[in-house]
């Protein structure tokens, strides 16, 4: 009688196994028939505005533009001599922003805004539903094109 159950139950877990694979290898199908859209290539962003009142002329602030490109992690840095602001745009994953922070209270300047990326999914107001972002970007991890 024992016999004759495992042989069942291990049929079952054999066909389930079946069916649990070939709906992963239909989902991972599914996922690469198109590459990847643009929007699941772009990283995330942090952006920061300072107002830099102490650039005393045109070449400072060309040298302080200079040295916000060249911090890590930084995709574009600009100061603007006339309205004396600095704008800074960094991904988040790969800038550390509390080096960004230091040297801008260091230089004495003002942080006037602070906007983010973090936090904008499918949330509030957005027309697609959570199942729908979820099961897109399970279908856009699972996509190895591009």
């Amino acid at each position: 009688m024992k016999t004759t159950h495992m042989k069942k139950t291990a049929k079952v877990l054999r066909i389930s196994a079946i069916i649990i694979a070939v709906a992963f290898v239909g989902l991972v199908v599914y996922a690469n028939r198109y590459p990847k859209p643009l929007s699941a290539r772009v990283y995330e962003i942090d952006y920061r505005l300072y107002q830099c009142n102490n650039l005393k002329d045109s070449a400072s602030a060309i040298q302080l533009e200079e040295y916000l490109q060249s911090i890590e992690g930084v995709s574009s840095a600009s100061v603007n001599w006339e309205s004396k602001l600095a704008s800074i745009v960094y991904k988040t994953a790969s800038a550390e922003p509390e080096n960004i922070d230091a040297f801008a209270s260091n230089q004495s300047f003002a942080s006037l805004s602070l906007a983010t990326s973090v936090g904008k999914n499918a949330s509030g107001g957005c027309p697609v539903s959570k199942a729908a972002f979820a099961f897109n970007k399970l279908c856009n991890q699972l996509n190895f094109r591009n």
